[in-house]
């Protein structure tokens, strides 16, 4: 059902419009890609349903705690300055990840989507390789 404001709203015009219109959060949800933002000070401040279900956590439960308490690496658990630059120096490298039942999740960090290093913020993909190494898979 559409609400008042989105019948005001008039149609886009052309197929780029529609992406236009759409809300960066709303398609972020949208996504099957774990996404995952992180402050600097570690806090994550946000977790799309993807990253939710790769890491079997409840909704919204990710965005109340601290990286470092889903991230198995020392590092990352003993609070770095600055997390988006823990992110960024593992660009393309596997990360450990808790999962909810204790578990390990091994997954492949992207290039933060925020291009300067001086943002206070990065957001990452994240590509579950956990089976792909259980497997033997050599192009991980």
């Amino acid at each position: 059902m559409m609400t008042a404001s989105e019948r005001r709203r008039p149609r886009p015009t052309s197929p780029v419009g529609f992406l236009e219109s759409l809300p960066s959060l709303t398609l972020l949800e949208r996504l099957h890609i774990p996404l995952l933002s992180v402050h600097d000070c570690g806090d994550i401040i946000y977790a799309n349903p993807a990253a939710e279900d790769m890491l079997g956590y409840g909704r919204n439960w990710l965005t109340s705690c601290k990286s470092g308490s889903i991230f198995r690496d020392a590092a990352a658990a003993e609070a770095p300055p600055l997390m988006t630059e823990y992110l960024r120096e593992r660009t393309g490298t596997i990360v450990d990840l808790v999962h909810w039942d204790g578990s390990t999740v091994r997954a492949i960090v992207s290039g933060p989507t925020f291009l300067r290093s001086s943002d206070p913020v990065a957001l990452v993909s994240l590509q579950n390789v956990t089976e792909r190494l259980w497997n033997g898979d050599p192009t991980v």
